[in-house]
């Protein structure tokens, strides 16, 4: 919630209905109670945030989309009420599975990461047939021949580099884990990888299913 005015709202209230086969189990931040929750005054030019927890049952349709609406109100007169009210609707994404397919060795390539190389990876299309579009992928994930200690961390190409990596490993070691990992938010399924060690290591990348 944001006060855009020149003038302090008072008695502010957000209401937040929990969503239809969802139910509520906490909220945190600005407010710590269920909905609806009492703010007391908005100074002008001032935001204040609201992170609320649902569940989600086991058995819940996921072809139903989850609408969420927030409304704010306040005792002080509004010059534009028309900003009080905002919907989001999350519809899930259904998963593919796909014939385990190799779409990185640094092997054949001859280019290991380097120490401390962070490159970006686009992954749909050829040679897996990942279509554009896809928001995230099942794969598996390897580190072999590493020069030192270290860790791979695998994101989105379009966000800043996690601080939790994806695998460790230490030198001359093979090792593999199971990930599900982000595209970038333009559909192109693209995907940085950041090879956090001190020395080369090769990197190779098997998918097994994507999001979409």
């Amino acid at each position: 919630m944001t006060n855009g005015s020149t003038t302090d709202a008072t008695v502010v209230q957000v209401a937040d209905p929990t969503p239809t086969g969802l139910s509520f189990v906490s909220n945190a931040g600005a407010c710590t109670n269920p909905f609806p929750c009492s703010l007391d005054t908005l100074p002008a030019g001032e935001s204040r945030t609201i992170t609320t927890m649902l569940a989600l049952p086991a058995d819940y349709d996921v072809e139903t989309p989850i609408v969420n609406t927030a409304t704010v109100s306040s005792s002080t007169s509004d010059p534009d009420p028309t900003n009080n009210t905002s919907t989001a609707t999350t519809k899930f994404g259904a998963f593919y599975t796909v014939t385990p397919c190799r779409l990185v060795d640094t092997r054949t390539s001859a280019q290991p990461l380097h120490a401390g190389e962070e490159r970006t990876f686009v992954l749909a299309g050829p040679p897996c047939g990942i279509p554009v579009g896809a928001q995230a992928l099942s794969v598996n994930v390897t580190a072999t021949a590493a020069a030192a200690p270290g860790n791979l961390r695998l994101y989105p190409s379009d966000v800043a580099a996690p601080l939790v990596s994806t695998i460790n490993f230490v030198a001359g070691q093979t090792r593999a884990n199971n990930a599900i990992v982000a595209g970038a938010a333009d559909g192109s399924v693209a995907v940085n990888v950041l090879n956090s060690s001190t020395g080369s290591v090769e990197f190779v990348l098997d998918v097994n299913g994507y999001f979409e």
